[in-house]
């Protein structure tokens, strides 16, 4: 039974109002859901509002188990969530890597990249914030090169990344 004192946090973008309105935020936000291909979904939507207004975006993308019946649609075994604030090549501070939109192979049918640890691979197969992983590694390990996340199935989103130094 759906209970009407409990739907408010029912709303996938509750969560988003919820900070806004505790920090006194007048910034927009917005929430996307795209199953398996969250992330990603996230990662574009922040790209194209950044390259857009010019403006830092704070990205977040978080995951835990799912009420039922929710979670026998799509079980979520672990909680996982991440943070990465893009900012415009003109904005001032300290950046970690430079990620950019392979815009000749946006929406490939390209192989996923996985992660090399047994545990870290089942996370990020099991959690769809986690779809992040490896992204968060070539930026770790500093080293240039594409990432091919997974979007919507067959399609997959393709990022360049360089590190900054």
């Amino acid at each position: 039974m759906i209970s009407p004192t409990q739907f408010h946090n029912s709303v996938h973008n509750a969560i988003s109002g919820y900070w806004g309105i505790s920090a006194g935020a007048m910034t927009p936000s917005s929430v996307v859901s795209a199953h398996d291909g969250s992330f990603a979904a996230g990662l574009l939507e922040a790209i194209v509002l950044l390259a857009t207004t010019e403006i830092p975006v704070l990205l977040i993308a978080c995951e835990s188990d799912y009420p039922q019946p929710l979670y026998d649609a799509r079980p979520i075994v672990d909680t996982f969530a991440v943070a990465l604030l893009l900012k415009s090549t003109l904005s001032p501070g300290k950046t970690l890597a430079q990620v950019s939109i392979c815009s000749e192979n946006l929406f490939a049918d390209a192989i996923v990249q996985t992660m090399n640890h047994p545990d870290l691979e089942i996370l990020r197969q099991s959690n769809p914030a986690a779809r992040c992983l490896p992204l968060l590694q070539r930026i770790a390990i500093e080293k240039a090169g594409r990432v091919v996340l997974n979007y919507e199935n067959p399609s997959c989103l393709s990022v360049d990344i360089a590190p900054c130094h």
